[in-house]
């Protein structure tokens, strides 16, 4: 059998919860970059229990929806406060991971100039799974770096930033 099959069902049955998210702050356009990776099996069961329907993201049969549901998603999801304002991301556009198994979501906060502290709240696929965990790596003014890992107990982290 292919390597194609065996990774799409490892993908289908891992037991592993868990999203991935990168945030770098640009100094220079005074913005967040955010990509995070989410496992494209549990995100489409997510939109199935919501009554979304299957996706099919980042495939042949990806529905016409498929992005606009993404979005709304994400937007339910993944939130940020920054020096106590409310601040709203773009998206930025989406992409399969090379393994087939996960899809990678850039998103974009702009006129974050000179952040204190960034309060995050990254909940994707916290209402599918109990031991669902967000692992997020932040890169800040001042090559400032953190690792963070939400989850339902801690929901959002709040960064100071001060230097």
């Amino acid at each position: 059998m292919s390597l194609l099959f065996y990774l799409l069902l490892w993908s289908s049955f891992h037991d592993i919860h868990l999203s991935m998210t990168q945030i770098n702050y640009n100094e220079t356009a005074n913005s967040l970059e955010i990509m995070t990776s989410i496992f494209l099996d549990d995100l489409e069961y997510t939109f199935e229990d919501q009554a979304y329907g299957k996706q099919h993201l980042c495939t042949k049969l990806e529905k016409d929806s498929a992005e606009i549901v993404l979005v709304e998603y994400l937007s339910e999801h993944i939130n940020f406060t920054v020096n106590g304002e409310e601040k709203y991301w773009q998206f930025i556009g989406k992409e399969i991971s090379p393994d087939l198994a996960s899809v990678y979501c850039y998103l974009e906060l702009v006129d974050v100039s000179k952040p204190k502290t960034i309060q995050i709240s990254l909940t994707t696929l916290f209402e599918k799974y109990d031991d669902q965990q967000s692992i997020i790596h932040f890169k800040g003014p001042g090559n400032k770096q953190e690792y963070i890992i939400l989850d339902h107990k801690t929901p959002r982290k709040e960064l100071n930033l001060a230097l």
